[in-house]
This record gives structure tokens, sequence and C-alpha cells, in this order.
């Protein structure tokens, strides 16, 4: 199974492997260690919203500032991001965090996960406000000829 996200990167899943492929050539080949536990990780997308704030900031502390949690807490979920992907996505440089090419990979495909996650809401609004199904509408002849009408012509107006 292989997923093509840009002309950039192709990512794919083959054998419980991971591939990060560049015009071809392998950039980085990682083995799963337990398939669950990477599903596991999905269902929390707060670590993924750590990431992406220290990706922005370059920095643990602002991070942590901007977040309102401590410093260990946003190294935890930068490691549990990591660990749970079998790689590291930032390089350590002086006091400054610095996506990898992995790193910048991943962190694209989480601003779309996330921005996916944060529509949820207003697709749930929308289709709670849908009226659907079939309307079976009964009238004799003079309601039906003269009434009805007009009554349809609302409805379908304000249910489309």
């Amino acid at each position: 199974m292989g997923y093509k996200g840009s002309d950039k990167y192709y990512f794919s899943v083959k054998y419980n492997k991971v591939s990060l492929m560049n015009k071809g050539s392998l950039m980085s080949k990682v083995t799963l260690i337990n398939k669950v536990s990477l599903i596991n990780m999905d269902y929390n997308l707060y670590p993924w919203q750590v990431f992406r704030v220290v990706a922005r900031l370059g920095s643990v502390t602002r991070a942590a500032e901007e977040l309102s949690i401590s410093q260990p807490a946003v190294s935890a979920h930068i490691r549990a991001v990591e660990t749970g992907l079998g790689v590291a996505l930032f390089e350590r440089v002086s006091r400054r965090m610095v996506l990898n090419e992995v790193g910048q990979a991943v962190r694209d495909r989480a601003d779309r996960v996330i921005s996916l996650y944060e529509e949820l809401p207003g697709v749930v609004a929308e289709a709670q406000q849908r009226v659907a199904g079939e309307l079976v509408v009964a009238a004799s002849s003079t309601p039906g000829t003269y009434r009805l009408p007009a009554l349809l012509k609302k409805f379908e107006q304000r249910y489309p």
C-alpha cells in the first residue's frame, strides 16, 4: 500500500515496514515495532498538536509557554510522537529544535490531519440540520391543486 502525498515524498507501507522515499531513493526505513501502538496514538491528537507548535516555534520552552504546559510535558509529547513513528523528527541544534526532512514531511501531513479533524464539528452540525429521506404527501383534489404546490415549493427552498 502506498501514499503519494506530494511530488517530493512517497510513503509506502509493506510488510510492517514504512519507507519514506524522495524521488525514488530510500531516505528512511523504519520497522514498526507494533502496529497497534501507532494506531492507538492516532486517537489522541494532542501530541501531534504539541509537535506542530514545537515545529512552528523551534523551541520547547516557547512551545511550553504558548501551550501553558511544562517543558517536560512538551518533551514527553515529542518523544511519544517520535517513538510511535520510530524515527527522530527534529535535529537538536544548540537550543533550537529544527525539523529534519522526515519531520517536515510528517508536519505537512499532521497539518492536514488536524485541519480535517477541526472541520468535524461543522460537518456534524451541518448533517444534523439537513433533512433527508422520502416525503410522502396525500391530499384531496382541491388542496392538492391549490394549496400543496406552494407548500412544496417552500419546503424545497428550505430543505434543498
